[in-house]
């Protein structure tokens, strides 16, 4: 679609969203980063506090939670990347910084975290001891993840340089 950019981008004749159509892409990304990735970190932050009580049933269910949220938020990220192509440039600083936290935030939580869950909910006597041990390792995970999370919300705002 052709159409005028804000000011300052590129104007009619340049391929790409229309401006209106940015619009459009940028509430879906916000919504989207509210309703899954607000959850996931909400789930992600009591996983520790469970695995130390011992609650084999929360812990399934928190794992489950963690799990289909950790896969949507990357929803986030590829609706993300469309709103890159049509208005920035991938060279920009605050941009590869927001990249890299977020693959960071996923990896912490899809490849370490949820397997840590699936392994501590998958058998019977999940109320072992041996569970409450994870606590530590899942909340700093959970924590680091967070803390990803929040500093792309900045970055993505703030947009330093731009």
């Amino acid at each position: 679609m052709l159409g005028p950019g804000p000011p300052g981008r590129p104007g009619p004749g340049t391929p790409g969203l229309g401006w209106r159509d940015v619009r459009a892409v940028l509430v879906i990304h916000v919504v989207l980063a509210i309703f899954l990735i607000g959850p996931l970190v909400a789930a992600a932050n009591q996983v520790a506090r469970e695995l130390s009580s011992g609650s084999a049933g929360t812990v399934r269910l928190l794992s489950r939670t963690v799990t289909i949220y950790g896969w949507a938020s990357l929803l986030v990220g590829i609706v993300g990347f469309g709103l890159v192509r049509d208005r920035f440039s991938f060279s920009d600083g605050w941009l590869i910084a927001s990249i890299v936290l977020f693959v960071v935030a996923s990896v912490l939580i899809l490849a370490l975290l949820v397997p840590m869950l699936r392994r501590a909910s998958a058998g019977p006597g999940t109320e072992a001891a041996g569970t409450a041990t994870l606590a530590p390792r899942a909340a700093a995970l959970a924590g680091v993840a967070s803390l990803c999370y929040v500093a792309v919300a900045v970055l993505m705002t703030w947009k330093p340089g731009h």
